[in-house]
């Protein structure tokens, strides 16, 4: 393997193959390296992706679809059950992230692309004015010191990439999901609705939720606010509930992690590296969904990137038009879920169960995503052109 490339990409997920992907398909030379021994495991996600914001990137492929879901089902802490049917261009899918990912890394090798898995990146290396030029890696046990012209940090939520480079990476605990999620099979659920748990008995600061995978599989996971875990242990929540709910299902696996739960980064580029996905905060606050809005990410990353390499411009200044095309985007939109976010994070249970009888009182096929949030939102009017603006496609 050469040790001089343009580009470097430092995680196989969804936002670094698809930065390694465009940065390629441009001209530019890249290494993407993924410390993982396979890309695509272990699934740290519950999988769920909307229909239109994935066809918008990529043409789908049947086989990354586990199910396809046409509605969901918000349960309060009360019980009661407010149902919102999508119309068609609405619709979500349920991944297998396995499959997914590791195509969407194909991919990006078939634009030219070379892929490493085992490949640990434990440090940057800089040039005489600061500017980042390389990576210091363990690849297959060996050490490697690489160059480039520009580092793609696609590293996660616990990126340490940002860190290296001087970036103020740091999270707020309130702003940090605890999430545990376990695959469970043998139970009777409906293949095509999704189901959220919402409210203190069940995941403090954040919800529960229930993804089905068909053939009686479904992720089941919750995600609890970072400054609520005194309160409840993620895992034991959930433990209690499968031994409630599926007291007879088999847990296939168990898998934990942190969600970031807010706004992009005020920086996510400096000279010589950028940012993408969950190492720059592209998750949307709300759902800690990010599998859409990290690959638009970066494609959006991957296309300046490869302008600054035809460019011969390495700079923060030439490459922070990332961030304000991911603004235009996205990032204008998560700013408001954020603020959105922040408002849910006071409501009581209470406040749930008001929330529930009002949104069930409306006839099913008039209910929608924006008409639910727009009742969550009723003490405090000002998020209402917020909930209108962000959920408008619903």
């Amino acid at each position: 393997m050469k040790s001089n490339w343009d580009v470097i990409v430092v995680g196989g997920g969804p936002a670094g193959s698809m930065s390694a992907l465009h940065s390629a398909k441009y001209g530019a030379s890249v290494l993407m390296l993924e410390k993982d021994r396979e890309i695509g495991v272990p699934v740290r996600c519950a999988e769920g992706v909307g229909v239109v914001g994935l066809q918008k990137l990529i043409k789908v492929d049947e086989r990354w679809i586990k199910t396809k879901i046409d509605k969901i089902d918000i349960i309060s802490p009360n019980n009661t059950s407010v149902k919102v049917k999508f119309d068609t261009k609405d619709n979500g899918y349920i991944l297998d992230r396995r499959i997914f990912d590791n195509d969407l890394a194909l991919l990006a090798s078939q634009a030219g692309v070379t892929v490493k898995t085992k490949s640990y990146v434990h440090g940057l290396t800089f040039s005489e004015n600061g500017s980042v030029n390389g990576v210091k890696a363990n690849i297959l046990g060996k050490e490697v010191n690489l160059s480039s012209k520009i580092v793609i940090g696609a590293d996660g939520v616990e990126s340490r990439i940002g860190r290296f480079a001087g970036l103020k990476t740091a999270l707020k605990i309130r702003d940090i999901g605890s999430g545990v999620q376990a695959v469970v099979s043998g139970i009777d659920i409906d293949q095509n609705t999704m189901k959220f748990y919402v409210g203190e008995k069940y995941a403090p600061g954040g919800y529960l939720w229930i993804f089905p995978k068909g053939n009686n599989i479904a992720n089941i996971g919750l995600g609890i606010s970072g400054n609520r875990c005194d309160i409840k242990k993620p895992k034991d929540s959930l433990e209690k509930f499968l031994s409630k709910h599926f007291p007879n299902g088999s847990i296939l696996n168990y898998v934990a992690g942190g969600i970031p739960l807010a706004k992009t980064l005020d920086k996510i580029v400096t000279d010589g590296l950028v940012l993408v996905g969950d190492a720059a905060r592209t998750v949307n606050p709300i759902s800690g969904g990010g599998i859409v809005s990290g690959m638009n990410n970066g494609k959006l990353a991957g296309i300046r990137v490869a302008e600054a390499i035809k460019e011969n411009n390495f700079t923060e200044k030439f490459l922070k038009k990332y961030k304000d095309d991911w603004y235009k985007a996205d990032g204008k939109n998560h700013e408001r879920l954020y603020k959105i976010k922040n408002f849910i994070l006071s409501l009581t249970d209470n406040d749930f169960d008001h929330i529930a009888k009002k949104a069930s009182a409306i006839p099913i096929e008039k209910r929608s995503v924006l008409k639910v949030f727009k009742i969550v939102v009723w003490r405090k009017p000002s998020l209402v052109l917020d909930v209108v603006k962000a959920f408008s496609g619903f």
